[in-house]
């Protein structure tokens, strides 16, 4: 049976870079990688755009980025054969959101569906810290749109919710509506989040418990990591801008701390790889 991988998160969770910097290993490491790439997309346009901005150090403006509708990278393992389809049409986090308002089309609803495994990305955990005062299921009252006709059910408005009932919402439509097999959970901007001793794991229990527990109940074969696709955050960009790009044509730029690891690692393909067992 063919294993099948999506990429989700909300709006600047990362999900762009970190493509953007995979694309870049893929391209000048790809033999040295665990993880072999049997097959690329038939048309790499678009990966090649946001691959530019990535290298360039620009931040990627999605609004003249056309989004394509399906890319599809094959991945094989050298040890052992196994493969993956990696299924990337990098929908926009607001497509994410409509989950949360039941707006979601059809076609990414039959995509989800389709897809057995997940790589899902989070950014920002700073209002979560309030998570826990919050009941996992309801949204606060002040999230419903009441708006609508009488007769129309109240709208939830996303923009209106704190980011881990958010992430939750999404979240929780996923198990439901996909067989969930393996899901690889990362920590975006990792450079910014790491705290001294612990894992992406622990950040994220100790920031944001109950999207912590919310993940850990729903889905049983489940991994944590941190990544920094970016390397630098673009404000330290006249200070660090001749050192990030040499690290660029290294492609070592960007990095990952997988699971329990403590040393970073430019192997952006170590999530893929716990998922494609």
């Amino acid at each position: 049976m063919e294993k099948k991988c999506f990429i989700a998160g909300l709006p600047d969770a990362g999900k762009t870079t970190y493509i953007a910097a995979l694309w870049d290993i893929i391209k000048r490491r790809g033999t040295e990688l665990e993880l072999q790439f049997t097959m690329n997309p038939d048309d790499t346009t678009y990966l090649n755009e946001i691959w530019d901005y990535w290298v360039s150090m620009k931040k990627i403006e999605r609004s003249k980025t056309p989004v394509p509708d399906d890319i599809i990278i094959n991945v094989k393992r050298k040890t052992d054969g196994e493969e993956l389809s990696l299924d990337i049409p990098d929908f926009m986090g607001e497509q994410f959101q409509k989950i949360i308002d039941h707006t979601l089309p059809e076609s990414i609803q039959s995509w989800i569906a389709q897809s057995d495994r997940m790589l899902f990305l989070i950014n920002k955990l700073s209002d979560s810290l309030k998570d826990d005062l919050e009941d996992e299921a309801i949204p606060a009252d002040d999230a419903i749109d009441r708006t609508k006709e009488k007769d129309e059910a109240p709208r939830l408005a996303p923009e209106k919710m704190l980011l881990a009932s958010q992430n939750m919402m999404v979240l929780k439509y996923i198990a439901n509506h996909a067989k969930m097999k393996k899901v690889a959970i990362g920590l975006s901007a990792w450079d910014v989040k790491m705290a001294e001793g612990k894992s992406p794991e622990e950040v994220l229990k100790q920031r944001s418990p109950v999207l912590y527990n919310f993940i850990k109940y729903h889905f049983n074969e489940c991994v944590f990591f941190g990544v920094s696709a970016q390397g630098f955050d673009y404000k330290e960009l006249a200070e660090k801008g001749a050192e990030m790009r040499q690290k660029a044509r290294n492609s070592d730029r960007a990095f990952i701390v997988f699971d329990k690891e403590k040393d970073p690692s430019p192997d952006l393909t170590k999530p893929l790889n716990y998922l494609v067992l």
